[in-house]
């Protein structure tokens, strides 16, 4: 069964709604992971790169003492005691993989909020470094101020003049333990921007292996419960194609297994009615031959008396007549019992088909006379010969050719054309009989179906000649076909052969 989605178009069979299905509970599962994750990986970065912020601050302000703050604030930017802090402020951004972007050292003012530079990291370019003295707002930096307690850091991402930061402080103190300038390291917050873009990729590639997952689950799930459907679908169609030997060999232990059971069961059950309803039909065909010889025997002996009234003559030639038919029902009978053999043996032999095609019409000529139809033969000068068992060739064109009589109104024409094609040789029957619909064409082929009112049996027969015509046909590697405008506008039947 399929499902045609009125929105997008797209077919979505059983196997393909269950994988959607699975899929999105899967990743309806993965999705608040990978939030919570990604949200956790965020707060858990934020923190570590501020503790190392803190950290890396407190143990290098120990390197930084209150004599060398004094100093500085005594000379000018000039002095010695100036250029060497800012030296060392300078290699402790060099410091391996820490990657400290920015090292300053400032003091306090009476100024509330107002703080000055004592030194900072920059050492050759003007516009990035801080002038001595130079005041700074600190406002927007009470860690800063915080910082004479102990180490703390930004707890967000801060602005001012030389670009965003996040920072980390720790007091400078003197001998007595007395803080006397705050030591602050910064990183850049395009850095910390590209780590969270990292941890944000990191994110969406567990969201795509996830939804792959996903998927990939999603389908193994639909396949443990779609394959044993499919399994008793293709099963259920190769016993509609009367192939009875097909079994399923999926073992579960639940309601499907239960199901595929009753299927292998059934076909067991049908392959047994199947060869009885064979042996049947062969032995009543069998046994109608016996009664059937010696009626014949005596139809001929009767013609042969002298003297026979007209009335008697015309008894005996209905009889003779009924006779014949019944001969062929019950022929057609016998091979109906091979009919689903697969090694057909055929006795193959070139073929002319002009000549077959002529003994055929002779075969149907009382017919064609009785009903006054013409029959033309148009065969293709030169065809090549066609490797085939002619008897069953025989079966195939007389089956067609006596179908297009019984199907015809008198008076009309039937034609028999063979030319050769790219898949062989190709042989078509044309009538102008009552036509068929295009929802019988497509049963036509089916033994014991007739595409007329089955109540009626106006023409009679069994129903099996075209099922055996279309047997003998792909026996021989050849395809057979119908091709009808409707009611009453006639038919064409189309068969081919390869080549020898």
């Amino acid at each position: 069964m399929r499902y045609d989605s009125p929105m997008s178009g797209w077919r979505l069979n059983l196997k393909d709604r269950l994988t959607i299905f699975i899929a999105l509970v899967i990743f309806l599962c993965i999705i608040p992971f990978s939030i919570v994750s990604y949200l956790r990986a965020s707060e858990l970065l934020m923190r570590s790169l501020r503790e190392n912020l803190t950290d890396t601050a407190s143990s290098l302000a120990m390197s930084i003492s209150a004599a060398e703050v004094r100093q500085v604030l005594a000379g000018d930017a000039q002095s010695q005691e100036y250029l060497a802090l800012k030296r060392k402020l300078h290699s402790f951004t060099q410091m391996g993989d820490k990657k400290i972007n920015q090292a300053y050292v400032l003091v306090m003012t009476p100024q509330k909020n107002v703080w000055k530079f004592v030194a900072d990291s920059v050492l050759d370019d003007p516009k990035e470094m801080a002038v001595l003295g130079e005041e700074y707002d600190v406002s927007k930096f009470p860690e800063m101020q915080l910082a004479f307690a102990g180490p703390i850091a930004d707890k967000r991402i801060t602005a001012d003049r030389w670009g965003r930061w996040l920072s980390g402080y720790a007091p400078v103190r003197d001998q007595s333990g007395i803080p006397v300038a705050v030591f602050g390291v910064d990183m850049k917050a395009a850095d910390v921007e590209d780590l969270r873009r990292d941890t944000t990729r990191n994110t969406l590639l567990y969201i795509l292996l996830g939804t792959l997952a996903a998927l990939v689950l999603g389908r193994l799930g639909a396949y443990t419960v779609t394959g044993p459907i499919l399994a008793v679908i293709r099963s259920v169609r190769e016993l509609k194609a009367n192939n009875y030997d097909s079994r399923i060999k999926i073992r579960r232990r639940d309601e499907l297994g239960d199901l595929i059971n009753a299927v292998n069961e059934m076909s067991d059950k049908l392959q047994e009615v199947d060869r009885i309803k064979t042996d049947f039909l062969s032995v009543v065909s069998h046994e109608l031959y016996t009664p059937l010889t010696p009626i014949k025997m005596g139809i001929a002996q009767l013609k042969m008396v002298p003297g026979l009234t007209d009335d008697l003559k015309v008894i005996i030639s209905t009889i003779d007549r009924q006779a014949l038919h019944l001969q062929s029902m019950i022929d057609e009978v016998l091979d109906f019992s091979w009919l689903d053999v697969k090694d057909l043996k055929l006795n193959k032999e070139p073929i002319n088909l002009a000549y077959v095609i002529d003994e055929v019409k002779e075969g149907a000529a009382v017919d064609l006379i009785r009903k006054s139809i013409s029959c033309a033969v148009d065969v293709q000068p030169d065809l090549p010969t066609v490797l085939a068992d002619r008897k069953r060739l025989q079966h195939v064109l007389k089956v067609l050719l006596d179908n297009a009589v019984k199907f015809s109104p008198e008076k009309t024409e039937i034609s028999i054309k063979v030319n050769r094609t790219s898949e062989g040789i190709q042989v078509a029957v044309t009538d102008q009989g009552i036509g068929i619909t295009q929802e019988n064409i497509v049963k036509l082929f089916d033994r014991f179906y007739q595409a007329e009112n089955h109540l009626t049996r106006e023409h009679g027969g069994l129903g099996l000649g075209l099922a055996i015509a279309k047997r003998i046909v792909e026996a021989h590697g050849g395809r057979i076909w119908v091709e009808s405008p409707g009611l009453g506008r006639g038919s064409r039947f189309i068969f081919t052969l390869p080549l020898a």
